[in-house]
Order: C-alpha cells, then sequence, then structure tokens
C-alpha cells in the first residue's frame, strides 16, 4: 500500500502527454501492482483478494492518468501481475 501511496503523490502531467514527469509515478504504480501480485500468489484470503484487486484497479487508472490508454494501461497491468 506503501508504494502506491507514493505513487498517487507522485505528479502525473495535466496534459496527459509522455514525458519525464509522468515516468516515476508509473514506477512507482508498476512496483505497486508486482508487489500485490506476490502477495496474492503468496495467499491472501479473501479479504486480501480483495485489497488486490482495488490496487490493480487504482494502479490501472494512475497509469491511464499519467497518458497510457486504457488498453495498454490495463495490459501492463495484467503482465506485471502476473496474470496468465
Amino acid at each position: 500500500m506503501a508504494l502506491l501511496g507514493t505513487a498517487v503523490l507522485l505528479p502525473l502531467n495535466p496534459l496527459r502527454v509522455l514525458n519525464r514527469a509522468a515516468r516515476p509515478a508509473r514506477e512507482q504504480a508498476v512496483r505497486a501492482v508486482r508487489t500485490a501480485g506476490d502477495a496474492y500468489r503468496d495467499g491472501v484470503g479473501f479479504s486480501g483478494a480483495v485489497v488486490v484487486a482495488q490496487v490493480r484497479t487504482t494502479v490501472s487508472d494512475l497509469l491511464l492518468a499519467s497518458g497510457l490508454t486504457q488498453e495498454n494501461a490495463n495490459h501492463l497491468v495484467r503482465r506485471v501481475f502476473g496474470d496468465r
């Protein structure tokens, strides 16, 4: 959750143009979803699975806000999370 919180606080380009300002937020968001995937595979129970789903959704939204398309953001989240 700390990784996700940091990603939310990092600046995003208001014009949604890909640039250096969005990179740190994306990197933190990707780390958060990777960590959530690791935790999920280790076993988090029902409540943990709900939190993991919320992390995935939030990361997808952050990536969208950083300038990625919805399709690209969702694909990245799935790939990094480890969906097969």
